[in-house]
C-alpha cells in the first residue's frame, strides 16, 4: 500500500491533468481519480494572489493543510468525508 501511495504522488500532476473525472469546479477543483483499482479524490487550489502568498508565508497555514485537517475534523465528528492521505504545497 505504502509503495503504490508513493507511485501515486510522485505521478499525482500528470494524473490530475490527464485523468480523472470532475466532480467539482469553481475556484478550486476536486476530481476523482482512478489509480491502481481505488478510487481518490484529488483536489487543486487556485495559486494565492501576492496578499495572499504574504499571509501563507507568515501567519496561515497553506489551503491544501486546512482542508485536510478539516477533513480529519468531519471524520472525527462522525460525518462522512474521504480519509485524507497527505497534501503538496507548490
Amino acid at each position: 500500500m505504502k509503495a503504490n501511495l508513493c507511485e501515486l504522488i510522485s505521478n499525482i500532476d500528470s494524473l490530475y491533468r490527464n485523468d480523472g473525472i470532475t466532480i467539482h469546479s469553481d475556484r478550486n477543483t476536486t476530481k476523482k481519480i482512478e489509480f491502481n483499482g481505488r478510487l481518490f479524490a484529488v483536489k487543486s487550489f487556485q495559486s494565492p494572489n501576492f496578499l495572499q502568498r504574504i499571509a501563507y508565508a507568515n501567519f496561515r497555514k497553506p489551503k491544501a493543510q486546512r482542508s485536510l485537517e478539516f477533513s480529519l475534523k468531519l471524520i472525527e465528528a462522525g460525518l462522512h468525508s474521504p480519509k485524507p492521505i497527505g497534501y503538496i504545497v507548490n
